[in-house]
C-alpha cells in the first residue's frame, strides 16, 4: 500500500541516491515531483532532471524552470508538442533517454537484491525506514565498488620520476 520515490545524482564515474520519499499508494508522480523540486536548492549550475512521462505537465515544467532545473521527460504521455518532437530527435534527448533507461535498473536490483517488495514490519514509518536503508545499503555498495576500481587505478599508475 505504499510507494517510494528516490532521486539519483550522478556524475561521469559514479551516481548516489541523494533522496526518497515515501507515501501512500495514492500519492502521484506529480506530487512527487513537486516536492522534490521544491525541496532541491539553487545553485549556481543549472540542475537536469530526468524523469519518464509520468512526471511531465505544464505545471511541473513551469515550477522546475523557476527553481532552475531543467526537466527532461523521455517519454510523453499524451499529444506531444511539435517543440518536443522536434527536441526527441537531438542527440541531447537521446542521451538523457538512455540515461533514464539506466536509472530503470535500481527499482530492478531493489526488488531483486534488496527485496524491497516484502519488508518485515507493518506500517508507514516502519517500512518507510526499511526503504531507506535499503537504498542505503544501495549506496554503500556503490560507494564499495567505486573506491575499489580508484584502488585499482591507483595500484595500475606508473609513478615515473626524471
Amino acid at each position: 500500500g505504499y510507494v517510494g520515490n528516490f532521486l539519483e545524482c550522478s556524475a561521469e564515474t559514479m551516481s548516489v541516491i541523494q533522496d526518497y520519499q515515501y507515501e501512500k499508494n495514492t500519492y502521484s508522480d506529480s506530487q512527487f515531483l513537486k516536492d522534490t523540486v521544491r525541496r532541491t536548492k539553487k545553485s549556481a549550475g543549472k540542475k537536469t532532471l530526468v524523469t519518464d512521462g509520468g512526471y511531465s505537465g505544464i505545471e511541473n515544467r513551469r515550477l522546475s524552470d523557476a527553481n532552475g532545473i531543467q526537466l527532461i521527460t523521455t517519454n510523453m504521455t499524451g499529444r506531444k508538442t511539435a517543440s518536443y518532437a522536434d527536441f526527441r530527435k537531438t542527440d541531447t534527448f537521446k542521451r538523457y533517454s538512455a540515461f533514464r533507461n539506466g536509472v530503470e535498473t535500481v527499482p530492478s536490483v531493489l526488488r531483486r537484491k534488496y527485496n524491497i517488495d516484502h519488508m518485515p514490519v507493518r506500517g508507514k514509518l516502519r517500512t518507510a525506514f526499511y526503504f531507506g536503508c535499503k537504498l542505503a545499503a544501495m549506496n554503500f555498495r556503490k560507494l564499495c565498488i567505486h573506491l575499489q576500481s580508484v584502488k585499482l587505478m591507483h595500484k595500475n599508475w606508473n609513478y615515473e620520476t626524471e
